[in-house]
């Protein structure tokens, strides 16, 4: 919606908080943002993310977005969780690897997998 308004939220504003304050607690580095979805399943151009970034986005991701929006037609609070795995197109001389995507992601897991598990303990 470009009027600014949100007519719909996907994230639930109250989980979103009590997952914030889980990370915090944890000692986890965290932000909010503005998470541009695209299809994948290729990177976006420079053009694009030009494009993406005068619109506001912060981070670009080829998921979450589809789920979340079925899970919330379900009736269920969603809580967004984004891993950023490398700079979009444009921002970085190194061309993208998949390969090194992978590997940030996979340094990240044990970060998230305890945000996760204490968040749910803790009823979130």
């Amino acid at each position: 919606m470009l009027d600014g308004g949100v007519r719909h939220p996907v994230f639930d504003p109250a989980l979103t908080a009590q997952w914030r304050l889980v990370a915090d607690s944890l000692g986890l580095a965290h932000c909010t943002g503005v998470y541009a979805f695209c299809r994948g399943p290729q990177y976006e151009t420079a053009a694009e993310i030009a494009v993406l970034s005068q619109w506001g986005a912060d981070v670009v991701g080829m998921s979450m977005v589809p789920e979340a929006t079925a899970a919330r037609s379900l009736g269920i609070s969603v809580v967004g969780l984004a891993v950023v795995t490398n700079a979009a197109t444009g921002l970085s001389e190194k061309a993208h690897d998949h390969a090194d995507v992978q590997q940030a992601s996979f340094r990240q897991a044990p970060q998230l997998a305890r945000l996760i598990a204490a968040a749910l303990e803790r009823g979130g």
